[in-house]
């Protein structure tokens, strides 16, 4: 009985809370299949900004931009402007969602010349990110955020937080959050 006790501990622990992936694109981008075998779709559910990809991207220094989905980016244009996604998901039993946000700085070299926020549903959580002094230049970053919205709305809102700049997003992923009740 002491053993059925333990694996049934262990067995509630893992499955306490559970992930779907909902969407999962390339922002301005086509989509396709990364080296993990994961499908990407095309950039959707946007609203402003412009793409940025395929024909425009460049060496910076001799070095190349990573792999699929950070090769393509959606960005504020005109400058000082913000775009929109917004999204209509099934609604969870939890009334959350996880969402991973995938960037890359393709082309800035110093501290300081990009710098943007990021809010879902007009609550901020990203607060003036500088990719490069964060990372540096054409090094993936990804930050993951648990988002509620009960009725499976969601709008991620970007915007630059200087005067004549702009936001940038690769990929976004939605993952529903759903947990076992007791």
């Amino acid at each position: 009985m002491k053993t059925i006790l333990v694996f049934f501990l262990f067995v509630v622990s893992i499955c306490s809370a559970q992930s779907v992936t909902l969407l999962q694109f390339q922002c301005g981008g086509p989509g396709g299949i990364d080296a993990n075998n994961q499908v990407w779709a095309p950039d959707v559910f946007w609203s402003g900004g412009a793409r940025w990809g395929a024909v425009e991207q460049k060496t910076t220094g001799g070095m190349l931009l990573p792999a699929l989905p950070y090769n393509t980016l959606r960005y504020s244009a005109p400058v000082g402007s913000s775009f929109t996604y917004t999204f209509v998901l099934p609604p969870t039993s939890t009334g959350q969602y996880l969402i991973k946000l995938k960037f890359v700085e393709p082309n800035k070299t110093s501290v300081g010349q990009r710098i943007f926020n990021v809010s879902a549903n007009n609550i901020p959580i990203i607060t003036r990110l500088d990719l490069f002094a964060t990372v540096g230049l054409l090094v993936p970053y990804d930050k993951t955020f648990t988002v509620t919205a009960p009725d499976g709305r969601i709008t991620l809102t970007y915007s630059s937080a200087i005067p004549n700049g702009n936001a940038i997003v690769s990929a976004i992923q939605i993952f529903a959050v759903d947990s076992i009740p007791p």
